[in-house]
């Protein structure tokens, strides 16, 4: 298990899938999100408020209910292993049990998304290693 850090729902354990999914570490959604908070601090940017998080390969979904946590008004999750499903869609219901979050099963490589997207503030792309050309994913 792994926890959420900050926010609302900090201390909130989470559930991690056991095979093919490696968790972004307490230390490593840390320092994303202070980089990036101190970023919209500095230059008066609201990162938050009515903004949505893009976690592409969502995995548990730390980041995207990490994001959740801290304020930002919905989630979008892009996953499509069978088995991570299961776990995502628990964790999600666990943290947002008010419908702040979509979960588009589908191929990341198939974008946009059929479902309509609220403003996105912020995405985070981290593919399982070797599987996925990140260039291709970036263009």
């Amino acid at each position: 298990m792994i926890k959420i850090i900050g926010g609302k729902y900090k201390r909130s354990n989470l559930v991690v899938p056991t095979k093919n999914v490696r968790p972004t570490s307490a230390i490593k959604r840390e320092a994303v999100f202070s980089i990036i908070e101190s970023y919209a601090y500095k230059n008066s940017i609201d990162l938050y408020q009515n903004k949505a998080v893009l976690d592409i390969f969502a995995g548990s979904g730390s980041i995207g209910l990490e994001a959740i946590s801290r304020g930002m008004k919905e989630a979008y999750f892009y996953e499509n292993n069978p088995e991570v499903l299961k776990i995502l869609k628990r964790n999600c219901f666990k943290i947002c049990k008010n419908n702040r979050y979509v979960i588009i099963e589908d191929d990341v490589m198939i974008f946009p998304p059929k479902k309509s997207l609220c403003p996105v503030s912020l995405i985070y792309i981290d593919p399982p290693y070797h599987q996925y050309d990140i260039l291709k994913l970036l263009l």
